[in-house]
């Protein structure tokens, strides 16, 4: 070996006692689904999850977004469209 260093043994792991791992492991655990619970709260389900919108949807048929909107709608944020805007239709004149 040229480099003048050797690797340590891969079985270090193994070497500690588990007593050490666990609490580590478990505290991430209920960090993780702990922060997950409290994501339900910060963000909302969108409106085509409503029980309402898929109750209309069984009725319908599949349901998709319009796309057929001239170009100036399909950049709003750079034309300061509002949102309540969604295509030609929602302009009153």
């Amino acid at each position: 070996m040229s480099a003048g260093f050797v690797l340590k043994p891969t079985k270090a792991f193994l070497d500690v006692p588990f007593g050490k791992h666990t609490p580590i492991f478990v505290a991430v655990t209920a960090a993780v689904f702990g922060m997950s619970w409290l994501n339900s709260f910060a963000f909302k389900t969108p409106h085509t999850f409503s029980p309402e919108f898929l109750a209309e949807q069984a009725k319908i048929g599949n349901v998709m977004e319009r796309t057929n909107a001239p170009a100036v709608f399909l950049n709003p944020i750079m034309n300061k469209i509002p949102g309540n805007i969604l295509g030609p239709d929602d302009v009153p004149n």
